[in-house]
């Protein structure tokens, strides 16, 4: 659903949901097997990849590189020859870190620029969250997140900005094309999402009290509990947890119940573990299925729209000014488009246009 939100746009969130799902699967793979080296360096690649693509990425990557780290200190206790590969790793990460990080620091003063200034940090909050929750705590912001209906597209000032609970598994026909929207406050996850994760607790507490040995060794269940505190964790860490897109492991979390539980002596033993867990699966699909070709028509339709917009400023000849908050890349579009434009801290016009799809970036004839 992440992926697919963000298809044909200019946001890097669904490429980052990847990242999140090679960089978690691999890691799990080496911790099940520690003698693997190869999960270790696929872990290792998705991972530099996730710190690398967006700075909302940066708690995931902090949380993941601790839990290797932890376990490569105890690998390295047991077997001294990966100290060479160990030794390469750690270059190869500083080599990499350095393209993002260490030129903002050099060139801006800050590592994390333009993140770190205070028309950022504002508008992560004013932008993000709405009106009628701008003073709830982490938790109540990923609840709404989780169980709010999808909101439209709207600017954060707007009376539409507002997050409204709605019961798991209902959605309407003009929720589910609402549910396009790759820039949702809440809801984002898909019309059926609530109902599937709701599902996957109930049915993961319910086999837990009726199967005592549900799990099949002591390290099963270790490695499972941590894992479903190291989502909740790492998705409250976030300054708006209830912009889905934003905490990925949240997503996550219905697919480790599930294959928790088809492993277990509660699926072997119990029909209704198993139907559960086959209905569960299949609303998944459901879920997927009514946000694809919604979202396939509304980004064809943003992107035709964004064509004829750079397209009639190309052929034009005028020269724009341009003014973007954040979003940078927006200059990068222009000059591949040939549209001829000067960048602008302020724009003279009285009506600045703003750039389809592009929410943050503003021009008009100079």
């Amino acid at each position: 659903v992440a992926i697919k939100t963000n298809t044909r746009t200019f946001m890097a969130d669904g490429f980052s949901y990847q990242l999140v799902l090679i960089a978690f699967s691999s890691l799990v793979m080496f911790i099940h097997d520690e003698k693997k080296l190869l999960p270790l360096a696929t872990f290792f690649s998705a991972w530099l990849l996730l710190a690398g693509t967006k700075f909302s990425n940066l708690i995931v990557f902090s949380v993941l590189g601790l839990i290797c780290i932890f376990y490569l200190i105890k690998l390295l206790r047991k077997n001294l020859s990966i100290i060479p590969i160990t030794i390469l790793f750690i270059i190869i990460a500083i080599i990499i870190l350095w393209i993002p990080y260490g030129k903002n620091y050099v060139t801006y003063g800050s590592p994390i620029y333009p993140s770190n200034q205070s028309f950022a940090k504002n508008d992560l909050v004013s932008q993000n969250i709405p009106h009628n929750i701008r003073d709830s705590n982490k938790l109540e912001l990923l609840f709404y997140g989780i169980y709010s209906k999808a909101q439209k597209a709207s600017a954060s000032d707007s009376p539409d900005n507002i997050a409204i609970v709605k019961i798991p598994l209902t959605t309407s026909f003009e929720e589910i094309f609402i549910a396009t929207n790759f820039n949702g406050r809440v809801g984002s996850e898909g019309v059926l999402f609530s109902g599937i994760f709701s599902l996957s607790i109930l049915i993961f507490i319910l086999s837990i009290f009726r199967y005592k040995h549900i799990f099949i060794n002591y390290k099963h269940f270790l490695l499972t509990h941590f894992i479903l505190i190291v989502f909740v964790f790492t998705s409250l860490l976030n300054p708006t947890p209830n912009v889905l897109r934003y905490v990925p492991f949240i997503y996550l979390l219905p697919i480790l119940v599930i294959i928790t539980l088809s492993n277990s002596q509660s699926y072997q033993k119990s029909k209704l573990t198993r139907a559960m867990c086959v209905i569960v699966a299949m609303l998944f699909i459901l879920n997927i299925a009514l946000k694809f070709g919604p979202t396939i028509y509304a980004r064809d339709k943003e992107m035709k729209a964004q064509n004829y917009l750079l397209t009639s400023m190309r052929e034009s000849k005028q020269i724009y000014q341009v003014y973007t908050k954040s979003f940078y890349s927006s200059y990068i579009i222009l000059e591949e488009h040939d549209v001829k434009f000067v960048k602008s801290k302020k724009l003279l016009c009285k009506n600045p246009h703003s750039m389809w799809a592009m929410f943050t970036t503003y021009y008009c004839p100079q």
